[in-house]
């Protein structure tokens, strides 16, 4: 199942990139994006930053997929390559104990707006979840929740740059 969300922040590129790389920035995004994360690894591949993040989704998972996953939680590893040459990150989603009945891959990209002084965020993505008779209700299930997950964390991100009041 593919998806797809965009979304323009009131800065350029190089503002926002700069910004989602900030640590506490971070730290706040995951809590406005109902997430818990820990970095695991940080290391260059090919001169670009690459990382790998255990994150939790803090709400519980539908029932059917809670049952399957044999957890409430939703809980992955997210790698990320970084490259900041053009403002894009390539990630991939590991599910532990899943990752052959379930596939997630996609790519966050800044690009230029035509407004001044802004940029548009844009993610994209595909979930595969190969599971018989279940496939399409848990891909749609795991793809509202990325989504959701991916515009909260968006309208935080535009409300940072703002310079709005967070708390």
């Amino acid at each position: 199942m593919l998806f797809q969300q965009s979304q323009v922040f009131p800065a350029d590129r190089k503002q926002v990139w700069a910004v989602i790389q900030r640590p506490e920035f971070g730290q706040a995004m995951d809590e406005a994006a109902g997430i818990q994360s820990q970095l695991i690894l940080e290391e260059l591949r090919d001169g670009n930053p690459f990382t790998i993040t255990a994150v939790t989704f803090n709400e519980p998972l539908p029932e059917i997929a809670a049952k399957f996953l044999g957890t409430s939680q939703l809980t992955w590893q997210q790698e990320q390559l970084w490259d900041e040459a053009n403002f894009r990150l390539k990630w991939r989603i590991l599910i532990p104990n899943m990752e052959r009945k379930i596939l997630a891959h996609g790519s966050y990209e800044l690009l230029d707006s035509e407004e001044s002084n802004s940029c548009v965020r844009q993610v994209s993505g595909e979930i595969i979840v190969r599971i018989p008779l279940l496939a399409n209700k848990i891909e749609r299930q795991i793809v509202r929740k990325l989504e959701r997950s991916y515009e909260r964390a968006g309208n935080f991100t535009e409300r940072w740059l703002r310079g709005e009041d967070l708390s």
